[in-house]
């Protein structure tokens, strides 16, 4: 009896999953202090979704006869701010609108909202020199975090958000009011805050943060591009469950930041495969020239825990990829090969640091002392002076590396070499320069397409589908190819209109399109000089 009653729930469940997603998209409408003014339904068109790291601008259309079209257009009411959330899948949007337009003529009137989601939000965080400090006082001259970068990331955003909300060396928003002197000490009362996570079990890599005055989003950006880790939102509402564990007090409309980490090659995944063989497991190192990287099949591989659970929806498609679409499945594609070209890549100019000046004190220190014997000490300054055009920047001067593996790949008729610009030879940045030249000139193939929702596999928020943002797919294109190319979802969105119903699009990125990994490395080492020269120690 306990076996059918099981079968029975799971079949039952299994019925309601079916219906939530052939449910229509709901639309709710706040004002700017979080209070739900109605609802968007009846909407002409709709166009929500989100990216990893940038804000995705939604699209809200709807007629003018819309009950709430007065008080949308309404300029004098207060708050003026229009919060929209938009739930799909269990994908939630939301976002303050940016504008609000009217338009009509005979045929009819429209009202056309554009929302950057919340994400936008980090773009008015400025990460001060010092948060604890007034404006006018900045001492050290930057601000320096180093450590892992999901942590320091979030460290730096809830320190530059205490410093707003808590109303740090400001006067709070009611002076006259005695409860709002004290109203930033209590976290539940901030507009946005971030998520908790510990130091201590932070295992992504670590990097070196430095801002002057940047915003959050302009000095995060190339770090989490460079770490693999990705910038997720989420606005609580009544009815939600908690917003992390251990959270006690949530306030309605609140929005929790968070950085997860999406996916990397530099450990167990799939960059290739097939329909008869499956999705291959792979690792990529650094070759010892520190210029060709090297795929290696992984015979040993670990599997996700999380794939032998029942219903583990959109939970192991970074690492242990299994979704792979053919063409029948696809609505749109577009294939690109693009052979490698240059085989050589050279680089420099000036000569490496310490090499003029070695030779000019050599010079200085042996035309001096022989000086000396004529009464003349200064005489290597003079020669140095004399000479110094004829030596500088002449030994150590240009760098150039040759890669044996792409001349094997691209054959006997090939490109041979290629310049790229540096300052100086024999240096991180020298070899940083080749390692980018040797990478923009590499073999590729792209791969873009819009997918077809539930053929065969279903697009939903985290737990509700087969794929969600951040997972890595294959597409095979039976007719030009034997094999398939793995890409990462780099964009999902939905829209919904009355003139086409209900879409998802599924935008897949190039996962060999990422950073190369020795360019990795010189931001890192950028980013520790910057930090160390601008406390003044370098």
């Amino acid at each position: 009896m306990t076996e059918f009653q099981d079968i029975k729930d799971a079949a039952v469940a299994e019925m309601e999953s079916y219906r939530a997603r052939r449910q229509k998209p709901k639309v709710y409408i706040y004002d700017g202090n979080g209070m739900l003014m109605g609802l968007g339904n009846g909407y002409i068109e709709a166009d929500f979704g989100e990216n990893e790291i940038e804000p995705y601008e939604g699209k809200l259309v709807l007629p003018g006869t819309h009950y709430l079209a007065g008080w949308l257009l309404d300029n004098r009411k207060t708050p003026k701010n229009v919060l929209v959330r938009a739930e799909n899948c269990g994908h939630r949007f939301t976002g303050l609108a940016s504008s609000i337009v009217g338009e009509g003529a005979d045929g009819g009137s429209t009202i056309t909202l554009t929302i950057p989601d919340d994400k936008n939000l980090l773009n008015g965080v400025i990460i001060r020199s010092n948060p604890f400090l007034p404006a006018s006082v900045q001492f050290p001259k930057y601000f320096s975090l180093i450590g892992p970068s999901r942590y320091m990331l979030k460290l730096a955003l809830f320190l530059n958000i205490a410093r707003q909300e808590m109303n740090l060396w400001t006067i709070p928003d009611d002076p006259l009011d005695p409860r709002t002197w004290l109203d930033g000490v209590q976290p539940w009362d901030w507009q946005y805050m971030v998520i908790p996570s510990s130091l201590v079990l932070d295992n992504t890599r670590p990097c070196v943060i430095t801002s002057r005055w940047k915003t959050w989003t302009e000095m995060a950006t190339p770090i989490m591009v460079d770490k693999k880790l990705r910038l997720t939102y989420r606005r609580w509402f009544q009815g939600d469950p908690a917003p992390y564990p251990g959270c006690l007090v949530a306030r309605e409309g609140q929005c929790f930041f968070d950085i997860v980490e999406t996916d990397t090659i530099e450990g167990q995944t799939s960059i290739n495969g097939g329909i008869a063989q499956g999705l291959i497991r792979e690792a990529v190192a650094v070759a010892d020239n520190f210029v060709d990287e090297v795929f290696s099949d992984v015979t040993d591989s670990s599997e996700p825990i999380e794939s032998r659970l029942p219903g583990a929806w959109g939970l192991v498609g970074r690492h242990a990829p299994w979704v792979n679409f053919r063409s029948c499945h696809l609505e749109k594609y577009s294939y690109t090969v693009k052979p490698g070209t240059a085989v050589s890549v050279s680089t420099g100019g000036k000569s490496m640091p310490g090499v003029n000046e070695a030779i000019g004190a050599f010079i200085k220190m042996g035309f001096n002392v022989a000086g000396s014997i004529f009464f003349m000490p200064t005489l290597g300054d003079t020669v140095d002076d004399m000479v110094k055009n004829f030596y500088s920047d002449i030994f150590l001067a240009f760098d150039n590396i040759k890669s044996p593996f792409r001349t094997k790949q691209l054959g006997w008729i090939h490109n041979e070499e290629l310049f790229v610009s540096t300052d100086q030879a024999n240096t991180l940045g020298a070899l940083d320069a080749i390692r980018q030249g040797f990478w923009d000139s590499r073999s590729t193939e792209t791969i873009t397409c819009d997918i077809r929702d539930g053929a065969p596999y279903l697009v939903g928020g985290e737990g509700w589908g087969d794929l969600a943002l951040g997972d890595r797919v294959g597409v095979q294109i039976e007719q030009w190819m034997t094999h398939s190319i793995v890409q990462r979802v780099t964009s999902v969105s939905w829209s919904d209109s009355r003139e086409n119903g209900l879409r998802w699009s599924v935008t897949v990125g190039n996962p060999n399109a990422d950073v190369s990994p020795i360019r990795q490395l010189q931001q890192r080492v950028a980013r520790v000089g910057e930090a160390i020269k601008a406390i003044g120690i370098g």
